[in-house]
């Protein structure tokens, strides 16, 4: 067998992988997304509240929430799977580090009395913090994590131990819309209800202030 012909069948046989594993993974991101589909409901119901859903594709979809959750006035939250029905974009994105994903937006009912950026360490975070650092915003660095404020350096401190316990990839309040924006590593939360994740995320509202 020549080169030509085994180069041939090397892309005969990864072309057959890729349409087999198309289902697979497909199938795989669906039982993923149910069952975190489950948990965010059980969490949005400890509250009175009911959930609707949206999918959007099979590695995405969107979760509104009917009624009042705490102190929040507006809540939506999306989950962004990876692309498990692409092989190959799997893997890519596997090693440059993407996991699923939960964002969470929402309006508070009372405004944050200051902003507050949470991110983990890395090249784009590096960067976002350098022009919050020009603009007057204070930097501590804790557990991997970067914690920027307008004010109150003190503020950090106290976050150490409710931050060091999540896989949070970053966190964001604001005094405009939308006052509050959270990425979670889905992984991290499986200790954890969704119920738990809400009532952190209060914790922190209550420590900014």
């Amino acid at each position: 067998m020549d080169a030509s012909q085994l180069a041939t069948q090397i892309v005969i046989g990864l072309s057959v992988l890729l349409v087999l594993w198309y289902p697979f993974g497909r199938q795989m991101n669906r039982r993923r997304g149910l069952r975190a589909l489950r948990w965010l409901r059980e969490g949005i119901r400890a509250y009175g509240c009911q959930a609707s859903v949206n999918w959007v594709g099979a590695s995405a979809f969107q979760v509104g929430v009917q009624g009042a959750l705490g102190p929040f006035k507006r809540v939506g939250m999306m989950v962004l799977l990876e692309s498990r029905e692409m092989l190959l974009l799997w893997i890519i994105n596997r090693l440059r580090g993407k996991r699923d994903i939960l964002v969470i937006k929402a309006d508070l009912r009372l405004k944050p009395k200051t902003d507050l950026e949470v991110t983990r360490r890395g090249w784009r975070a590096g960067r976002a913090l350098k022009a919050l650092e020009k603009e007057g915003w204070t930097i501590d660095s804790l557990n991997g994590m970067f914690i920027a404020l307008k004010r109150d350096a003190e503020i950090a401190s106290k976050l150490t131990s409710t931050l060091s316990a999540l896989q949070l990839v970053r966190l964001s309040l604001r005094k405009r819309s939308p006052h509050l924006v959270a990425n979670f590593h889905l992984i991290g939360l499986g200790g954890m209800t969704a119920e738990n994740l809400f009532n952190f995320l209060e914790k922190v509202m209550e420590i900014v202030g």
